[in-house]
């Protein structure tokens, strides 16, 4: 109300009503809002005005850092209600600046979450995933007999190939090892050699393989 005069009534006396006077999120957009003046004598007047009702209260984003195992196959996503994110009057959107991780996110990732209302109102917020990598490699030993015959100096030796049939990891290096590679006349007889598979993140899988060490030199 800008103005308000009456010819016979001060203006100060002149009783005023708003209707509506109060507004929720339903209300959003244009409203009418009608007013009505009353003096004295009980003459009244009654205008209209329209007043446009906004949101600008952006969502309010709960979220907490959180630390994520990669999968056998390398990759781990965000799981569902990473992210929640509150609004005064409508459901929000949320989406982050990346949801997946792979090998080569190991350790600690910056996120970005953001949510959007239906006004248009936008909050941000980071957290930290760390994401690490708990899967240990794949290793197996051949199936097939494995036999060291010593030589004439009465040794003999092995390779990684000859006890190692298969090896992998979610993350793609391995490093081997086998102990022991090297035997001699003390070791004649079946000897358990100790094969282990160790990856980028410290993680190992150990196997045993019987290997057969024999005499075939004469005098």
């Amino acid at each position: 109300v800008s103005l308000v005069e009456d010819n016979c009534t001060a203006a100060d006396d002149v009783i005023l009503s708003v209707s509506p006077s109060s507004f929720d999120c339903s209300d959003a957009g244009s409203v009418t809002v009608t007013i009505t003046a009353i003096d004295l004598s009980g003459n009244s007047s009654v205008a209209t005005k329209a007043i446009t009702v906004v949101d600008t209260l952006a969502p309010e984003i709960t979220v907490s850092n959180i630390t994520l195992d990669l999968g056998a196959n390398g990759s781990v996503a965000l799981p569902l209600g990473t992210a929640l994110a509150l609004d005064n009057c409508t459901s929000s959107s949320v989406e982050y600046s990346t949801n997946t991780f792979s090998c080569d996110d190991l350790g600690a990732n910056t996120v970005t979450v953001t949510a959007s209302d239906a006004s248009g109102n936008v909050s941000q917020e980071d957290f930290t995933v760390t994401v690490n990598d708990v899967t240990d490699p794949t290793l197996s030993a051949v199936t097939s007999p494995v036999v060291v015959a010593l030589d004439a100096n009465g040794s003999g030796s092995i390779s990684e190939s000859d006890v190692v049939a298969a090896y992998g990891d979610n993350c793609g290096t391995v490093t081997l090892s086998v102990t022991p590679t090297s035997f001699g006349c003390s070791d004649l007889g079946s000897n358990n050699v100790t094969i282990t598979a160790t990856d980028g993140s410290n993680n190992t899988t150990t196997v045993i393989k019987a290997v057969n060490v024999v005499d075939n030199m004469n005098p």
